[in-house]
């Protein structure tokens, strides 16, 4: 489903949680994109946040005609949503904009209603590289970090937050995981058995090809590698028994740094409601809730 139109429907279907819209800087024009933003931030009563995509599948920009865009585009893909982000920014918090950039030449340009939340949504971007890194604590309050196993999303958020320091701003650092949860190791790793059998090649092969060998950007490498290891997509699995998951949880928030984990589950509403019963008692014992 699209995310923008999504986050939309959901917000008039909640009342208190966060709707997170994620868009693609490469493939939609900014002055559309800072009236569309700012209609979900209205409609929701202030509970939008937004997730900055650059973007690194070829097919995205062939399909929208923009192919020749997609020659070179790591190497000036921040240089673009640099201009991007300031061009939102403006039409959020001024009434008239002109711009004169390299990629964008904006007159007179207005947009409303501007957004609920002062000055504007909280921003979040996902980029691993150095370029993406540097990008996101410029412009962003959050980060998505990823890596091939936790250990490298230890490793990228001690790297976000000392850049963060160098340019003096609080940018916390956030992780998506894949809770396989089991009353033991033992019988955590049983599902996992269980859903190898059942994996879907096909998909898999699609995924791969999205991320296939010629794929440019740290992530695209990263979800490559991924794809290699496992056939999890999308996010690290933890796998284990409830004392399991809060010891690797503790772990990533003690020795990462982490300031958010974002939880997802191969069966929805039985995992969050088997990890609300057993995992968050033991995370407020230990004064993480």
């Amino acid at each position: 489903m699209d995310s923008l139109t999504l986050m939309t429907g959901l917000s008039r279907e909640t009342e208190k949680i966060k709707l997170v819209s994620t868009i693609k800087l490469g493939l939609i024009h900014p002055v559309i994109a800072a009236k569309i933003l700012a209609t979900i931030d209205d409609v929701s009563a202030g509970r939008l946040l937004v997730n900055l995509v650059t973007g690194y599948n070829k097919d995205e920009f062939k399909q929208m005609g923009e192919i020749e865009k997609y020659n070179n585009w790591t190497d000036y893909r921040y240089d673009y949503a640099q201009e991007w982000i300031d061009i939102v920014k403006k039409l959020w918090t001024e009434d008239v904009v002109n711009y004169e950039g390299k990629f964008f030449n904006i007159k007179e340009a207005i947009s409303y209603p501007k957004p609920v939340q002062k000055p504007y949504p909280e921003l979040i971007c996902a980029g691993i590289s150095d370029q993406g890194m540097s990008f996101t604590v410029r412009e962003a309050d959050k980060s998505f970090i990823a890596g091939k196993n936790f250990s490298d999303v230890k490793l990228f958020s001690h790297k976000l937050k000392e850049i963060a320091k160098g340019h003096n701003k609080n940018t916390t650092t956030n992780t998506p995981i894949l809770i396989i949860q089991g009353d033991t190791d033992e019988e955590a790793e049983e599902k996992v058995k269980y859903f190898e059998e059942g994996k879907d090649i096909q998909a898999m092969a699609n995924a791969a090809g999205l991320y296939g060998e010629e794929a440019e950007g740290s992530n695209a490498k990263m979800i490559l590698e991924q794809l290699k290891q496992s056939f999890f997509y999308g996010c690290l699995p933890l796998i284990g028994s409830p004392e399991t998951i809060v010891e690797t949880l503790e772990d990533l928030i003690t020795d990462g740094g982490l300031d958010g984990l974002l939880f997802t589950f191969p069966d929805f509403i039985d995992g969050i409601n088997e990890f609300s019963e057993k995992v968050i008692p033991l995370l407020k014992e230990k004064g993480y809730r």
